[in-house]
């Protein structure tokens, strides 16, 4: 699975370090980020998001709420699996979740 992410892909490993502030386009690039190396650690296993049994978000920030579940939802369709998301102070800024 490699989402687009404003023409990067997962496997350019692209450092968040590279933007400045967090923008909307950022906060998308990142969460598809964050999909693309989950669906390339399962499939090294064989496996696909459709084995998810349970899925930890951290966010930054409650306003990145609506973005990430938008995401998550186009990334797992209708699989559902059981879900935990945590708004909290995360080390560097430059991460969203």
């Amino acid at each position: 699975m490699a989402a687009d992410c404003g023409g990067t892909r997962a496997g350019r490993h692209t450092s968040a370090a590279t933007f400045s502030r967090p923008s909307p386009n950022y906060r998308s690039w990142q969460c598809r980020l964050v999909w693309d190396h989950i669906a390339a650690v399962l499939a090294e296993a064989d496996l696909t998001t459709r084995n998810l049994a349970k899925v930890t978000t951290y966010l930054a920030d409650r306003r990145y709420r609506e973005a990430n579940a938008r995401i998550r939802a186009e990334v797992l369709g209708d699989h559902r699996p059981a879900l935990t998301i945590i708004i909290t102070d995360i080390y560097s800024e430059a991460w969203l979740l």
